[in-house]
């Protein structure tokens, strides 16, 4: 009888807009490879730190996945709540993320490696990271460049009673990995 197949997880460079905004926006996951996409999407929310109050969708390719209820009729695409990230990803591929789809916040997560699971579950954890994510309804790259070049406009442009002034360099990775974490314990899926 064949022995049954180890599990893994991978290493996930996950980079903010690669193309338009620098220096980096990036976080470095460990996920389990029994994660589905649906299970990424919300631990990428937490690394991140999105609200989670938009749509979104994943493609590898020409593939798409979506929550059932971004579906548009005639559209081809699979439910990222059936989908697990053994049966989808390999060493060298890169999954795109659509966050937000008014602000089209792009992500690329670049599969830097798979290891054995010593977690045996589904897991994350947030290994590094660099820069804080944009305020939510900034109005996409072109709100947060402006944001970026004048911090006097922040009160125009962030949403009334943010309690901190955004600093674009603050990243506190034990606060990110305590979100994902927070998931995974809670079962929050």
């Amino acid at each position: 009888m064949p022995s049954p197949k180890m599990a893994s997880r991978f290493i996930l460079h996950l980079q903010l807009e690669p193309l338009q905004i620098s220096p980096p926006i990036w976080r470095r996951l460990q996920i389990s490879d029994d994660c589905t996409l649906r299970d990424l999407h919300h631990f990428i929310q937490a690394a991140m730190g999105w609200a989670d109050s938009h749509l979104h969708e994943f493609r590898l390719g020409e593939q798409l996945f979506l929550p059932e209820q971004a579906w548009l009729p005639g559209e081809t695409c699979q439910d990222d709540r059936k989908i697990r990230l053994k049966s989808l990803l390999h060493p060298g591929d890169r999954l795109r993320y659509l966050y937000d789809f008014g602000d089209s916040w792009q992500h690329v997560l670049a599969v830097e490696q798979t290891l054995p699971n010593p977690w045996g579950s589904r897991w994350c954890q947030v290994l590094d990271g660099q820069r804080a994510c944009p305020p939510e309804d900034i109005g996409g790259v072109s709100g947060y460049l402006a944001l970026l070049a004048s911090p006097d406009l922040a009160t125009d442009l962030l949403p009334q009673g943010n309690p901190q002034p955004f600093d674009p360099e603050r990243f506190d990775c034990y606060s990110a990995n305590n979100a994902v974490l927070r998931i995974c314990h809670n079962r929050w899926r």
